[in-house]
């Protein structure tokens, strides 16, 4: 086979495939289940073996000790398979220039929106505010990072949550600091800022009820990319 054949099988583009929502609303589902299973499995199988080694059943508190840290390490590992292996269905894809969605639920017979052109110009709005309240999945203290990206009829909100040390990187220097609704309505802020927190808190809305989680790297690499095809990017004027 000839270069020239082997340079026209190769794609023209590289194929950048974000998964969205990894830790989705079955997996969270499936976590405590799992991690019952684990402490339940574990505690028959340590008590087995000490009730053979010390009948008199003096070592249950410690089958009950041992079987909670089985069931926290079962679950971990399940989590990390069922990541693996029971994707949400949805990514997003770069290819080139072309940035869009692609989702398995989709019917063939549904069109699917048009990609966002990355060498066209696109609307850029990105903002960030400091998670008050911990949690299973997201610590107190870490960064929530949204970016609405919209160009013509397209739009595609998404988010990540990054430790405050990651969140200081210089590509994220653009994200704006969300204010509270009270400030907002207080009237406080100039009239130029107001309108554009209000901008932000809309696109916020939007992120809640239907954003796209993305991994940290994955976050970081559309961040990157966008960068690269607007070095100068800013928030657009109020």
């Amino acid at each position: 086979m000839s270069a020239e054949s082997t340079d026209l099988a190769q794609p023209s583009h590289p194929l950048h495939t974000m998964p969205v929502d990894v830790e989705h609303l079955g997996i969270r589902v499936a976590l405590p289940i799992l991690t019952v299973m684990g402490f339940v499995l574990t505690y028959l199988l340590v008590s087995a073996v000490f009730n053979a080694l010390n009948p008199d059943g003096s070592l249950s508190c410690l089958a009950l000790i041992v079987a909670l840290f089985g069931g926290i390490i079962f679950a971990a590992v399940a989590e990390r398979i069922l990541k693996k292996v029971w994707g949400s269905g949805r990514a997003l894809i770069l290819e080139g220039n072309e940035l869009r969605f692609q989702s398995r639920k989709a019917s063939s017979s549904t069109s699917s929106p048009s990609p966002i052109l990355l060498d066209r110009r696109v609307n850029l709005l990105a903002w960030r505010f400091t998670i008050k309240r911990g949690s299973a999945k997201v610590q107190k203290g870490w960064i929530m990072l949204g970016c609405q990206i919209t160009q013509d009829d397209n739009q595609i909100t998404v988010y990540a949550f990054v430790p405050s040390k990651e969140a200081d990187a210089p590509r994220y220097e653009n994200f704006i600091q969300l204010v509270l609704r009270s400030v907002l309505e207080s009237g406080e802020l100039p009239l130029r800022e107001a309108n554009k927190q209000r901008r932000l808190l809309r696109a916020e809305d939007e992120r809640w009820m239907d954003g796209s989680e993305l991994r940290r790297e994955d976050f970081a690499a559309l961040i990157d990319t966008l960068l690269k095809h607007d070095p100068n990017w800013q928030e657009l004027p109020a």
